[in-house]
Formats: C-alpha cells, sequence, structure tokens
C-alpha cells in the first residue's frame, strides 16, 4: 500500500508508513467506481426506507406468530422479550421447523424456533454494509436497530426496489 504523503510502497495491511509514521487507515478501502457503487458505499440503510418492525413476543406460540405473518402479509417478524430485540421468526421458519415437523404449533414458543440474536444493521450505517450481512448470512430480511424503541427490518425486497431507482429510465443494451 502506497503511503498517500511520501509515496513510500508499505506492506499491506500495515497502519502507518513505515518510512514517514503517516496514517494508513483508509487507504485499503475498496473504491466506489460509479454513481451505482458510490450510493451503495455512502447511502444510509434510512435511505431504503425501513418500515417499523411488526414485533411478537418470546413467549407467543408459533401458532400465533404464523396467524400474524398470514393477516399482515409479511414474510418475517421481530421477536422481542421486554421490549428488546430477542430474535427474528421468518416464514422460512415455518417451512424448516413447523411445516410437516410440528404436529402441534399451539404448544411451543416462538422463542423455541425463533433465529436468536439476529444480525443487525443500524439506520446509520451504509446499504452496502446491509446487504453484505444480507449475503453473507443468507438472510432475506435483516432488523434495523436505532435504540431501545427503534426496531424496524429491511427485506430483499427493499435492496432491489432501491436499485431499481437507478435504472427508472430503463436500461440499455
Amino acid at each position: 500500500m502506497t503511503c498517500a504523503s511520501c509515496g513510500h510502497d508499505n506492506i499491506p495491511g500495515e497502519d502507518v508508513c513505515a518510512h514517514c509514521g503517516s496514517d494508513l487507515g483508509g487507504l485499503d478501502l475498496p473504491q466506489p467506481s460509479g454513481a451505482v457503487e458510490h450510493s451503495l458505499m455512502e447511502d444510509p440503510v434510512e435511505k431504503l426506507a425501513p418500515p417499523k418492525a411488526l414485533t411478537i413476543d418470546a413467549d407467543a406460540t408459533v401458532q400465533d406468530a404464523i396467524r400474524r405473518l398470514i393477516e399482515i402479509k409479511k414474510g418475517a417478524l421481530l421477536v422481542t422479550r421486554d421490549g428488546q430485540l430477542a430474535g427474528i421468526f421468518t416464514e422460512r421458519d415455518v417451512l424448516k421447523k413447523v411445516a410437516g415437523i410440528l404436529p402441534d404449533p399451539s404448544a411451543v414458543k416462538v422463542s423455541q424456533l425463533m433465529t436468536p440474536e439476529p444480525s443487525t444493521v443500524k439506520a446509520t450505517d451504509s446499504v452496502a454494509l446491509a446487504l453484505n450481512r444480507m449475503y453473507i448470512g443468507g438472510y432475506r430480511h435483516l432488523p434495523v436497530v436505532d435504540g431501545p424503541e427503534g426496531l424496524g427490518i429491511i427485506s430483499v425486497k427493499d435492496v432491489l426496489r432501491y436499485f431499481a431507482t437507478f435504472f427508472e429510465g430503463g436500461v440499455r443494451a
């Protein structure tokens, strides 16, 4: 990595220049090469307009959670305990852990089948960070946590809507 101050060629990953002692922090970060990449790296998650998350208490039954998902026509509920995020329960949980497996969903608490302590982002984090967490974890939904009362959620659909704004004029071949 080349020092911006003196031009010395340093070993990649060094924090300070071996020649002049200048700070090298951030020089190894990827640089955006176009408008879309720039927006991904600079735009905050709040630009995705994350809706207030729909929640369910950890002591609710799986049957209640499924009924709620159907009523709200959404793919995920944030599970709370004493007002704090405890987990996430998604339609994928229903398919993999309930359908054809669980004989009585009214006898099991949602906390037993939820994904505990899910990855989260803040509204001020970059869209790129959120997208990376979704990709690495294989998530379709990601909680947005801002303080004790600020629970939101973004989905793959929100990210696709964000990308679509770059192509509103159409895509040229």
